[in-house]
C-alpha cells in the first residue's frame, strides 16, 4: 500500500501542473525539474554555490565561536555582565538584515559585508544561548565543583 504522504505529494504536483496550463505565471513541474538538473550540472552554478557556502560557513563559525565565548564570559563575570548585557539587550531586537545597508556603506559590496551580515546573524543568538546556559547551571553543581577544588577554567568548561 502506498503511504498517504506520497499520494498527497503527487496530488499537489498534479494540481500544480494543471494550474501551470491555466496560467502564464505558474511554471510547470516538468520545466522546474528539468531546469534543476541543468543547474546542478552547470560548473558556474556549482562554483557560485560553493562561494556562498564558504561565506555562510565562515560567518556562522566566527559568530558562533565569538558569541559563545562572550556569552560564557558574561554568564560567569557579574562585572562584565553589568557592562555588556545592556548593550546586547539593546542591539539584539534589531532585525539583523536591517543593518545590511550600514555594512555596505562601511565595508563595501565585497565579501566582507556579506560575511559580517552572517556573523551578526549568528553572533547575538549564540551570546544569549551561552549566557542562558551558564545562568541555568544549578548552583549545587558549582558549589560541588568548587569544594572539590576544580580550577575555574575547567569548571566553566565542564559544567
Amino acid at each position: 500500500m502506498v503511504p498517504k504522504s506520497i499520494i498527497s505529494l503527487f496530488a499537489v504536483m498534479f494540481i500544480w501542473e494543471l494550474a501551470s496550463y491555466a496560467s502564464d505565471f505558474v511554471p510547470g513541474i516538468i520545466p522546474i525539474i528539468t531546469t534543476f538538473f541543468l543547474l546542478i550540472t552547470d560548473p558556474t552554478y556549482l562554483y557560485n554555490v560553493s562561494v556562498s557556502l564558504a561565506r555562510l560557513g565562515s560567518g556562522w563559525a566566527i559568530g558562533m565561536i565569538l558569541g559563545t565565548l562572550l556569552g560564557i564570559l558574561i554568564g560567569v563575570s557579574t562585572q562584565l555582565r553589568s557592562y555588556v548585557l545592556p548593550v546586547i539587550s539593546a542591539i539584539f531586537p534589531i532585525p539583523k538584515i536591517a543593518l545590511l545597508p550600514l555594512f555596505l556603506i562601511f565595508f563595501g559590496l565585497g565579501e566582507t559585508s556579506k560575511v559580517i551580515t552572517i556573523f551578526i546573524g549568528s553572533f547575538f543568538p549564540s551570546i544569549i544561548t551561552a549566557y542562558s546556559a551558564v545562568q541555568r547551571t544549578p548552583t549545587q553543581l558549582i558549589v560541588l565543583a568548587t569544594s572539590l577544588s576544580i580550577m575555574k577554567a575547567i569548571l566553566s568548561v565542564r559544567l
